[in-house]
């Protein structure tokens, strides 16, 4: 029987196929790529879950860009992987990932626990500062021993090599596009000369490194973060959506997620983002030192000011963007030609040291 998972309806109609069949199911946003949903359970899960998040995705091809529906399948396995890695704890740690309830690679579906309506990192730090040096050391921390715990899995290392049309996508979307005039470069014609050779040199490190394990799509959307109400309560913050999970150098990790905070600080919220920025950097450069260069993560943090910041509507002002993907020009260029006196002054002198 063919279920159509695009829908509410027929989602509900395939997890009757299921041991997870459900009298509802509504659209969440935050998605892109797929269609997820939060259904409500028929029966209770063992742990007593009445709801769970469901997800489904297809090929997609688009522009220059495509990836394939088996993403879901190296997320499933990914999410198992980490539940059990050592430097995951669901009592004591701060960094979790959901629970795998059900993966179907027939309908390239996967059901995981819901944890229920809690902001991502950039929806809670764009409008508060709370907790925000605690956020960043904890990730940084985790994506530290995460790296590191990687290199010591060559099977892992194997296994996730097979997502090819992962790294090729990152490799083409944060460096490919910085190769050629277009839309992600207007307004930065006097940086062209200087960048494309870099950005040409980076797209071959995302292709041909093997380092460590990236999570591939880290960024601030993708880690959900439930606060502590009270003193007795721990804050607990939730990584999600592993579908580019592929080997690559550690910096892209560091880079993607340095350029969404320092996104959130330059359009939202100045303190909390420079705060958790740094606690961010310092708290793996703690962990891992010496292991990223600096100037290697410059280059992705101002990659990704050029070719996401502007076009995720993080403000109307065009100045103003325009301002910030120059910023970006400039972090790529001064990052590529490792320039220590600059960099020991940046946003990422947390890892100059």
């Amino acid at each position: 029987m063919a279920f159509d998972l695009t829908t509410p309806e027929g989602t509900i109609a395939y997890l009757e196929s299921t041991p997870f069949a459900a009298t509802s199911a509504k659209t969440v946003s935050g998605g892109s790529s797929g269609h997820i949903y939060r259904v409500q359970l028929k029966t209770p899960t063992s742990d007593g879950a009445t709801s769970a998040i469901i997800k489904h995705v297809k090929d997609l091809a688009w522009e220059n860009y495509s990836l394939s529906a088996d993403r879901i399948g190296f997320e499933a396995e990914a999410l198992e992987i980490l539940a059990q890695s050592p430097f995951i704890d669901a009592t004591t740690s701060t960094v979790l990932v959901p629970k795998v309830l059900h993966y179907d690679s027939k309908e390239h579906a996967l059901l995981i626990e819901d944890l229920g309506e809690i902001p991502t990192v950039k929806q809670y730090t764009s409008s508060t500062s709370d907790h925000a040096a605690e956020i960043g050391s904890a990730l940084g921390t985790f994506l530290a021993k995460f790296h590191a715990w990687s290199q010591t899995q060559p099977q892992l290392i194997e296994k996730f090599h097979a997502n090819s049309l992962g790294r090729s996508y990152s490799a083409d979307f944060y460096f490919g596009q910085l190769e050629k005039p277009g839309k992600h470069l207007a307004g930065l014609d006097n940086h062209l000369d200087r960048i494309r050779p870099i950005a040409l040199k980076h797209r071959q490190k995302v292709l041909e490194i093997n380092e460590v394990l990236t999570i591939g799509d880290f960024w601030t959307g993708n880690v959900l973060v439930k606060a502590p109400k009270n003193e007795n309560e721990k804050l607990r913050l939730y990584v999600i959506d592993l579908e580019l999970i592929r080997p690559g150098p550690a910096y892209f990790d560091l880079g993607q997620f340095s350029g969404e905070l320092y996104s959130i600080a330059r359009f939202k919220n100045k303190e909390g983002g420079l705060a958790l920025l740094s606690s961010f950097l310092a708290a793996y450069h703690t962990e891992r030192p010496g292991s990223v260069e600096a100037g290697d993560v410059a280059v992705r943090l101002g990659s990704h000011l050029i070719t996401v910041t502007p076009f995720v509507k993080w403000s109307e002002d065009k100045e103003k963007i325009l301002r910030v993907a120059t910023e970006g020009a400039e972090m790529i260029v001064r990052g590529g030609e490792q320039d220590k006196a600059w960099l020991q002054e940046s946003v990422v002198r947390e890892l100059a040291i």
